[in-house]
């Protein structure tokens, strides 16, 4: 089963070193970043900001350790970091897989 997961950052360099980061552990295949504006409540004020939207791409297996190091690497005081199981076409999922077998 393939699993995704969603984060926002403010930074797109720091977006592209953390999945670099991640790919290169072998524990997600890829990930799409978007541009975003954000609108939400902080320290009590409506506020807005332009964020990078992230949507990684990973199996099952791999998930908790993914999300741990998302949030060992991610700079923000509460990071948004949500996972969900998805569906894919089987030449998909067995790419994703494959990429993100341990060599180890």
């Amino acid at each position: 089963m393939l699993a995704l997961i969603y984060t926002t950052l403010d930074d797109k360099e720091k977006a592209i070193s953390i999945i670099e980061s991640l790919i290169s552990l072998r524990l997600v295949a890829c990930a799409n970043i978007f541009i975003s504006t954000s609108v939400y409540r902080w320290e009590g004020k409506v506020q807005q900001a332009e964020e990078f939207s992230v949507l990684i791409k990973t199996t099952q297996e791999n998930l908790a350790k993914t999300k741990e190091i998302i949030l060992a690497l991610h700079p923000y005081e509460i990071p948004c970091v949500i996972d969900f199981e998805a569906n894919s076409v089987p030449p998909f999922l067995d790419w994703v897989t494959r990429e993100c077998t341990q060599g180890f």
